[in-house]
């Protein structure tokens, strides 16, 4: 199962070409080992009884000749395995990041260890444990010269190749289920590093230190616990098969004596055999000894594969024309990743180009759901949500994503300047990127900064204030003039001026003939919608003119005997 998991994401990836070169190479080096034990037989047999230096020097220059032509096609086939990891790295790795963030956005399981699995698979390649599975098969050649020298010794040899085989089969059975739980305990224990690091204020602020740092030290134990446990009896078998290496040897030693003194074989036979069953059962002790990588690096694969499974599917590729910002919502249904209840209940509603619409309703009561299956991120359940016809789930993103805008409630910047954030990481010119900036009265905010549009922000933009990192953000959204702009709570971290060039923006962006969507909980950032919403419980409970609706969920002071108006809380 280790060798077919190793031989598929081989031959998947580069092809049966490079496999077979591989082999070829096995081949020559295997070939020109026996140059060794033919060496020995003539020399024993030939050379010490008619005493020929001659002979002797020939003989000698010819395994010299031999060996290094096998060391020259050893070091080659290393070298083409190391070539053959780093394809497999380039093949994979933009397709592993792709996956990782489509994974990410649907369940939130989308992780950096599956590039750490990569890396294992790779090392892994152009290690001894593979260029060994290619030495492997030769064991049966060699146990049948071993045959043909005399069937005694090829016996003792099947024998101790059977014991080693069993040997294998049980190391793989004791270290396959350990390994897989130290795996499991360090990925557990590789996500809590990570949560810390990006929660580290929330930790240091509120002394987690010590809870945080028991819970990680528990996942990494059980990791420890279980891979010293594996490497403890992966040792215990290796060592094993050391010593029935060694008892081979001197098996093969008296009985070829034996059959020596008989006059059955001659003593070049005796030793030649030596050296070849040495050979022949390497491979098997050498696999042995690299179990745990091998085994890890199955593993590893199996994740790789699993991962590779979100990669692009129910994306299309199709290009589309521009969007004029049509946008129909028709009965969408949608229960969140790792959910069990919906949190999206049956919203439908459309929107023409130039509309703002703005929408409101209590904590959990979906509008941040909404708007991630309004721009694509993650697709309903049941219904469908559709940009001038086409669904948004389905767009390439790669060619339709420039015409939609978003920014989500939890704002996220990427390591890199302030230009690079703008403009999406985009070719672009200066001008594009000062317009975007200036549409949201981050330009003069950004001048002001170290070195200005071109400040490195930091990791998530660690340097950068929350206001900052919101103008910033709203100034991506507005990059290149979107048609669909979707903005959740853009005001929740902006002073009223900053309120103020966002609404500004925000009417911009209509007059152009964008459709606008807002998630506020701050009605100043509204003024200039034409319609609104009100959500509860993941369903529509108002929809129509800002002004009618609003209307009805104002508070008005009450007439006697009369209670006030409905309210919403729109946080």
């Amino acid at each position: 199962m280790i060798f077919k998991s190793v031989g598929t994401i081989l031959g998947s990836t580069v092809g049966l070409r490079a496999l077979l070169s591989v082999g070829w190479f096995s081949l020559v080096s295997n070939l020109m080992l026996l140059a060794l034990p033919i060496f020995t037989l003539q020399v024993y047999d030939r050379v010490l009884t008619s005493r020929s230096t001659e002979t002797l020097v020939f003989l000698a220059i010819s395994v010299i000749v031999a060996l290094g032509i096998k060391e020259i096609f050893d070091t080659l086939r290393s070298h083409l395995l190391i070539r053959l990891g780093n394809r497999l790295d380039q093949a994979l790795a933009p397709r592993l990041m792709r996956a990782t963030i489509t994974r990410s956005t649907r369940s939130g399981q989308g992780s950096s260890q599956v590039f750490r699995d990569l890396s294992l698979v790779r090392n892994t390649l152009s290690g001894v444990a593979v260029t060994t599975i290619f030495d492997l098969p030769w064991a049966v050649v060699f146990i049948v010269l071993v045959y043909a020298m005399h069937t005694a010794l090829g016996h003792v040899l099947v024998l101790s190749a059977v014991i080693l085989a069993v040997l294998t089969i049980l190391a793989e059975r004791t270290a396959k289920p350990l390994l897989h739980k130290a795996n499991e305990e360090g990925r557990k224990a590789y996500q809590w590093v990570d949560s810390s690091v990006q929660n580290a204020e929330v930790i240091e602020a509120m002394g987690m230190r010590n809870s945080i740092l028991a819970v990680w030290e528990g996942h990494n134990r059980q990791s420890l616990s279980s891979l010293s446990l594996a490497t403890h009896r992966g040792s215990l078998i290796s060592a094993i098969a050391k010593g029935i290496r060694l008892a081979l040897n001197v098996c093969l030693t008296a009985v070829g004596a034996y059959f020596v003194i008989r006059n059955e074989i001659t003593i070049g036979t005796m030793v030649a055999a030596n050296i070849i069953a040495a050979r022949a059962l390497a491979p098997v002790e050498i696999l042995i000894g690299n179990l745990k990588n091998l085994l890890s690096a199955k593993e590893a694969i199996e994740r790789i594969a699993e991962t590779l499974k979100d990669e692009g599917s129910g994306k299309a590729s199709m290009k589309l024309p521009v969007p004029q910002g049509w946008l129909n919502l028709e009965r969408v249904y949608f229960i969140p990743p790792q959910a069990e209840r919906p949190s999206i209940k049956g919203v439908t509603f459309s929107l023409e180009p130039g509309t703002v619409l703005g929408i409101i309703g209590p904590s959990a009561a979906g509008k941040s759901t909404l708007a991630k299956l309004i721009v694509g991120v993650w697709q309903p359940r049941s219904g469908s949500v559709r940009l001038d016809g086409a669904d948004t789930y389905s767009l390439n993103k790669d060619h339709m994503g420039q015409y939609i805008g978003y920014l989500p409630q939890d704002v996220e910047l990427f390591e890199g300047t302030v230009r690079d954030n703008i403009a999406r990481f985009q070719s672009c010119s200066d001008e594009e990127v000062v317009e975007a900036a200036a549409r949201v009265g981050a330009h003069g905010m950004i001048l002001r900064l170290p070195k200005g549009y071109d400040t490195e922000i930091g990791r998530g933009g660690s340097v950068l204030s929350g206001g900052q990192r919101q103008l910033i953000a709203c100034a991506r959204a507005l990059f290149r003039s979107p048609r669909l702009l979707v903005l959740d709570e853009p005001n929740a971290s902006l002073d009223p001026r900053g309120e103020e060039a966002l609404v500004r923006a925000i009417a911009s962006a209509k007059k152009e003939g964008a459709t606008v969507i807002v998630i506020a909980h701050r009605p100043a950032i509204l003024s200039g919608a034409d319609k609104l919403a009100v959500l509860a419980d993941g369903q529509v409970e108002a929809f129509g003119n800002y002004r009618d609706v609003i209307s009805r969920y104002t508070p008005q002071a009450p007439k006697e005997g009369q209670s006030g108006g409905k309210t919403v809380e729109s946080r």
